[in-house]
């Protein structure tokens, strides 16, 4: 067994935007434009419930959705910003949202991982994303409290060339799912 991810991520938000950065530590990046990666590429999920009350364990579409930030180019710094009922289906492209990739292979930001032996050129990789409260359809009042989940969906190639895919959740099993609290800017 080997640890070969992880996943530090922080939030903060205006009136227009929600901003997300994401720092990935992986030994594999398996983007979109990999022959794996387009069944099931590394990326982050957020997942929001638009309705407090509601469970984030069994999706309901009708006020649940996920956003999906893809790296969609192994050695690039696109990123691609989709949106989706909670369940995955009708995903699409998210409207206004904009981010990046930044790959990085620096040994100082694995901080009491060494010696940590990774196969492939890159340490883990940066995402930095805005995602615009209107096409979430949620409200950006301080002090409002939102369901929400991050999912680091994680692939790697195991030696006979098949994908393993894995999923690791921020919210583990709490019920019905982690919250995001807009701060008030007040201590």
């Amino acid at each position: 067994y080997g640890m070969d991810y992880r996943v530090e991520w922080w939030a903060g938000y205006d009136a227009e935007n929600l901003y997300l950065c994401g720092r990935v530590f992986d030994d594999q990046l398996v983007a979109a434009d990999h022959p794996a990666g387009g069944r099931e590429p590394d990326c982050l999920e957020l997942r929001f419930d638009r309705d407090i009350a509601g469970d984030l364990v069994r999706p309901d579409p009708a006020d649940d959705l996920s956003v999906w930030l893809v790296p969609a180019t192994t050695g690039g710094r696109e990123l691609r910003l989709e949106i989706s009922a909670a369940d995955g289906s009708n995903r699409r492209t998210l409207e206004g949202g904009r981010g990046t990739v930044k790959i990085w292979n620096d040994p100082a930001l694995l901080k009491g991982w060494e010696p940590w032996p990774h196969p492939g050129p890159a340490v883990g990789y940066l995402i930095e994303a805005a995602l615009p409260w209107k096409s979430l359809g949620l409200d950006s009042k301080p002090g409002a409290i939102i369901g929400f989940d991050l999912f680091g969906h994680e692939t790697d190639i195991e030696p006979n060339g098949k994908p393993a895919a894995s999923v690791l959740r921020w919210a583990g099993q709490s019920n019905p799912g982690g919250q995001l609290r807009l701060g008030t800017g007040r201590p």
